[in-house]
């Protein structure tokens, strides 16, 4: 399978997630193929597969200078959530950034409203996984 159609696939599977939550992906497919080309060293998307069928994935951004890999997106299929494809997804990336010399895997932020309120059950599924929260501070500059 390429990866044009595995982000395609991908993208199937976030937009069924996301549909609970009443909401679609920042991202449509064709950004993130056009993100894909342009940033090849920087953004990986990672599967994890059943009898050749993507089950869950996540799209991940580099920072090889700092030594952190940092997920977008992260999304299971939901008819095969019995089997926790994510945990896999999740191990993986650990043991394989782990194995390059990274030493930070982020799973993003748990707020919503643009940081105003924390999610909790998101941050919790996080921490069930061994992270640990941090808060990000936003510094603003007004320009004259």
């Amino acid at each position: 399978m390429n990866e044009e159609k595995e982000i395609s696939i991908f993208h199937k599977i976030l937009c069924r997630n996301l549909e609970k939550y009443n909401t679609v992906p920042v991202h449509s497919i064709k950004e993130l193929m056009d993100l894909s080309r342009r940033f090849p060293e920087n953004i990986q998307f990672y599967g994890a597969f059943l009898s050749d069928n993507m089950i869950a994935g996540t799209m991940v951004f580099l920072f090889p200078k700092y030594k952190c890999a940092h997920t977008q997106y992260l999304a299971a299929d939901p008819d095969y959530s019995t089997i926790s494809p994510m945990t896999f997804v999740y191990y993986s990336m650990a043991k394989k950034f782990k194995g390059v010399g990274y030493r930070y895997l982020s799973w993003g932020i748990a707020t919503e409203h643009l940081g105003e309120k924390i999610n909790y059950n998101l941050m919790n599924n996080k921490e069930e996984y061994g992270s640990r929260h941090i808060l990000n501070h936003v510094f603003e500059k007004q320009f004259l």
